[in-house]
């Protein structure tokens, strides 16, 4: 397999500087250098009292394939204190998704909100065959 990029939505509202920083060092441990979008506090979607979010984009460019990336993602938030009850009382520590793989939109809402569009002709410009990152 060669070279992709990818594209990945990381979210907290909970104790959020300090999950995303956590989760940001895993991920950077997992893939190397990444391109970062700014953080944004945004309103919760279909958590009904939850606080506000705080979200943030980043794209990597590596030769793992989708499965593997996935898979990083999920143990990154098991290693930043995802529980899997949380979501339930309305605590997001960190969620990472992957939303894009190379021109391929994995999850449509979340490629669509806006945080993600600010962050879309960043991602579109990486060339996944050259060092951009």
């Amino acid at each position: 397999m060669g070279r992709n990029k990818y594209l990945i939505i990381l979210g907290s509202n909970t104790d959020s500087r300090t999950n995303l920083a956590v989760a940001e060092d895993g991920l950077h441990r997992c893939f190397g250098d990444y391109v970062s979008g700014e953080a944004m506090l945004t309103a919760p979607i279909g958590m009904p009292g939850s606080p506000a979010f705080t979200n943030k984009c980043i794209a990597v460019v590596c030769d793992r394939p989708v499965d593997e990336v996935k898979a990083i993602c999920k143990s990154v938030e098991a290693a930043t204190g995802r529980r899997p009850d949380d979501k339930r009382h309305g605590i997001v520590r960190i969620d990472i998704d992957l939303v894009a793989a190379g021109d391929t939109v994995l999850k449509p809402d979340d490629y669509r909100r806006d945080y993600a569009q600010g962050f879309i002709p960043v991602y579109e410009a990486l060339h996944a065959d050259a060092s951009d990152i």
